[in-house]
């Protein structure tokens, strides 16, 4: 073979370059510096889950500030509410800060690249940066955050990473970079971590356990609370009367046992699992179960606080009050365990006692959840009922917004009204109005209004009983809504009975959350008994009396509940009818329970008992 040897010699081979070509290494360290919050924000999205979410969450987009390393999650339903993500941080760092968005790095995903996103970043001047094509690793801060998680680990996953320290700032967490003061970390617990929860509904019985075991989740968003799974009634609550369990239980993981399932979660079929996936998520399985009276080996993970701490435990856990085998003496023979106290541990998986206590769900604490829960036909029933009644009533008209008033906000309250023994009666949605939002001496200017002492309440029912006079007990329907408006006040349209137009609801009536909503219902109210020639007590305005002839009325009144005392049940219906010319009244017939009293009657005996078992139950 010949070789030219007056050709340049080359230290480069083509058909090498072709076989062997491998990526070029990445840095291992970024030479990008970021001067201050807002300046570059890396961006990626997760999904889809292989449980979808309580209000319908598959995928969860993930914000981190470069600079601080500071990160915000956003949950939607599919790919196309990266916009309402991308907005919805944009206005965070503008209003929390005071600063706008100036970068934003994302793959090439189609979800980030339209033209709704493009333009939303081309008018308010957001540079969009873009990792190179199969170079995800340019994008690292975004990629190393994602785990296969469900929502409610995604929470308080991120709310973690902000509280812990990272390389990439020394000395600080994110949360004291992006805040400028230290986080509290003295609540923090593992996710999954056995509590107990204050029950706090009126159905339990008096010498029944005042706690429920759940497990913890995370913190509310909303309020200064915890994050809670009951596993009696499969669903996430809200409470702050929680205490943790410090006795060292350790949990164990086991595939076999049920995972943790929160409120309207439904799971994925397989056609919408991501392939090499399973449908079964990751579960916590109960703790192990003392087998002798010798003491427990220490737990391998233990929790930090920064003071000694009472046993709570101990204290407020009925099954923990007894005697433990641990403190036994050695010569002593080893406690037997009463049956009737089951291990609390384990409460979560299997079904004790506390399974058999009627357990009821806690009210809906917005209009999402009310709509995930398997009883949302009721709350829309009750919602349709509310409606009406406004529209009856006349409470407001729906007019153009005026370009120099801004209308108050307003929301749906839910909640389930019970009978004696706890059983639910009755689904009662509330429309209220954001009245924290009103002007002092613009919207609102008195808001005193009184109500009837309970010293007062308690001599009427002594001289009805002494005199045998009938006791009865009416509800006024929608007794704030009869009060009439003096301030203009523009509110925007109910939830879900918008018309379409950007019309707001102009109030003529007072509404629930106002401010002067009580003071104006008393005022119509007194206006009302004095047309029927009642007369007010001078030392308690809202005790009423009218004497004719023979028949004598007294009507004490408490917000919307009236406790009427006539001199026979004919004047009792003569009275109510008269009232009712002037209010909706519901007729709750003979005295069994005011102002949370319990009433027990005998009129052979001329005897009357009060008690408050509910308050002392909570």
């Amino acid at each position: 073979m010949n070789v030219d040897d007056t050709a340049p010699a080359s230290d480069q081979c083509r058909a090498c370059i072709e076989a062997k070509q491998r990526v070029l290494p990445f840095p291992k360290q970024s030479f990008t510096r970021i001067g201050e919050i807002g300046d570059l924000a890396v961006c990626d999205m997760w999904g889809p889950a292989r449980h979808r979410g309580a209000h319908g969450e598959y995928y969860f987009t993930l914000f981190t500030d470069v600079c601080t390393r500071y990160a915000m999650r956003y949950f939607s339903s599919d790919k196309k509410h990266q916009l309402d993500a991308l907005q919805a941080y944009h206005a965070f760092l503008k209003n929390q800060k005071g600063i706008r968005l100036k970068a934003v790095r994302v793959n090439n995903g189609k979800e980030f690249l339209n033209r709704h996103i493009k333009g939303f970043l081309r008018v308010h001047g957001i540079s969009l940066e873009l990792t190179a094509p199969h170079s995800s690793a340019q994008n690292g801060i975004a990629e190393r955050s994602f785990l296969t998680l469900w929502p409610e680990a995604v929470n308080y996953a991120v709310y973690l990473k902000n509280r812990v320290p990272t390389r990439a700032i020394p000395d600080k967490t994110p949360y004291e970079a992006f805040w400028g003061k230290k986080p509290d970390v003295s609540n923090l617990h593992e996710f999954g971590a056995v509590c107990w929860v204050l029950r706090q509904d009126s159905s339990i019985d008096k010498l029944a356990r005042k706690s429920r075991p759940c497990r913890f989740l995370g913190f509310s968003e909303e309020s200064r609370a915890y994050r809670l799974y009951d596993p009696t009634t499969q669903q996430v609550i809200t409470s702050r009367n929680v205490v943790f369990d410090r006795t060292g239980i350790k949990l164990q993981g086991g595939p076999s046992q049920p995972p943790l399932a929160v409120e309207g979660e439904q799971p994925l079929s397989p056609k919408q699992l991501p392939e090499g996936e399973s449908d079964t998520p990751p579960a916590v399985s109960p703790p192990a179960k003392a087998k002798s009276a010798t003491p427990p080996p220490q737990p391998t993970r233990t929790l930090r606080h920064a003071g000694e701490h009472i046993n709570y435990c101990k204290s407020n856990n009925p099954d923990a009050r007894k005697p433990a085998p641990r403190f036994q003496k050695p010569s002593q023979p080893a406690a037997v365990p009463e049956p009737s106290a089951p291990d609390v541990s384990k409460i979560a998986i299997e079904n004790y006692a506390f399974a058999l206590i009627t357990n009821t769900n806690d009210d809906p604490q917005s209009l999402a959840e009310a709509q995930a829960r398997s009883d949302w036909p009721e709350w829309k029933a009750a919602m349709d009922r509310e409606i009406e009644q406004l529209q009856r009533l006349g409470t407001y008209t729906l007019v153009p917004c005026p370009p120099d008033r801004k209308p108050i906000g307003c929301k749906w309250v839910f909640r389930l009204k019970r009978d004696a023994d706890g059983r639910i009666i009755k689904h009662k949605a509330r429309l209220v109005a954001q009245g924290f939002s009103q002007i002092p001496g613009i919207d609102y200017v008195e808001t005193f209004a009184p109500v009837v002492r309970l010293e007062t309440l308690r001599v009427l029912l002594a001289l009805g009983t002494l005199l045998d006079y009938d006791i009865q007990v009416a509800d006024i329907v929608g007794a704030y809504l009869n009060g009439h408006l003096r301030e203009e006040i523009f509110m925007r349209q109910p939830p879900m009975y918008e018309n379409g137009r950007p019309d707001v609801c102009k109030l003529e009536r007072t509404l629930y959350g106002l401010k002067q909503s009580g003071r104006e219902w008393n005022l119509e109210l007194d206006q009302a008994f004095k047309r029927r020639n009642f007369k007010r007590l001078i030392s308690d305005q809202c005790v009423y009396l009218r004497a004719r002839d023979t028949d004598t009325s007294i009507v004490a009144v408490h917000v919307d509940d009236m406790t009427m005392l006539t001199s026979s049940p004919e004047t009792t219906d003569a009275l109510k009818q008269e009232l009712s010319a002037f209010f909706e009244l519901s007729d709750l017939g003979p005295i069994r329970q005011v102002v949370g009293l319990e009433v027990t009657r005998d009129r052979a005996a001329r005897t009357l008992t009060l008690r408050q078992t509910q308050y002392i139950d909570r």
